[in-house]
């Protein structure tokens, strides 16, 4: 089976400047041979901060001690379905989100190919607008209990709701009616780190390289 990640990406306007917020270097999905369900090597934490103007983070609350919102979540490759809850969030209230619209979006699908060079596993990736993965995945909108195809999601009316805090989750085959049930306490707060992060004070997060496993 092929290893593959995807990248969710969000954007709104803010209503102050009318300035284009995005957040597009994190919300990083997919299935790799060295990963599990669990937490693993490729899980990458968030920054913990409460100053994100606009972030996509995957909340995880089953993993004790490394409970918190990862910016990657990585699964087992698997032959059958497979799905990833994540949510957007607006914790900055300087720059208030909670009644703006939204746009979620995947940019394609990045199949990976691994080799092992001096014991380490070496990762390379392709771009593919055009994998048949995008047609297999579904949006699921938890708060309302809306479904949207990928193809669906330019013109798929998305807000914030009058919240500062919106569930989703990306459904990879078949969606049956459980995958509409929003899990309970998925609103978390990342583990502290024992190293300080540059916080999330900008309106355009950069559009640096994230979301490829480790080298």
């Amino acid at each position: 089976m092929a290893q593959w990640y995807a990248r969710t990406t969000v954007s709104a306007v803010n209503p102050d400047t009318q300035t284009i917020i995005e957040h597009k270097t994190a919300g990083v999905f997919g299935q790799l041979h060295e990963s599990s369900d669990e937490k693993d090597p490729h899980d990458i934490i968030g920054m913990g901060t409460d100053t994100a103007i606009l972030e996509v983070v995957f909340p995880q609350n089953e993993w004790g001690s490394d409970n918190g919102d990862y910016f990657s979540d990585y699964h087992s490759v698997k032959e059958d379905g497979d799905s990833w809850i994540f949510q957007v969030k607006n914790m900055n209230k300087n720059i208030d989100l909670k009644d703006e619209a939204i746009m979620i979006t995947l940019e394609g699908i990045y199949t990976v190919e691994s080799t092992i060079v001096d014991g380490s596993t070496r990762y390379s990736e392709k771009l593919n607008h055009t994998d048949e993965r995008l047609e297999e995945l579904t949006l699921i909108d938890l708060d309302n209990k809306v479904a949207y195809s990928v193809s669906e999601l330019n013109n798929a009316e998305i807000s914030m709701n009058g919240m500062h805090i919106r569930t989703f989750k990306w459904v990879l085959g078949s969606v049956i009616e459980a995958d509409y049930n929003a899990p309970l306490n998925t609103s978390i707060t990342a583990t502290p780190m024992s190293f300080k992060r540059t916080a999330v004070n900008t309106e355009s997060v950069s559009n640096s390289k994230f979301g490829l496993p480790p080298k």
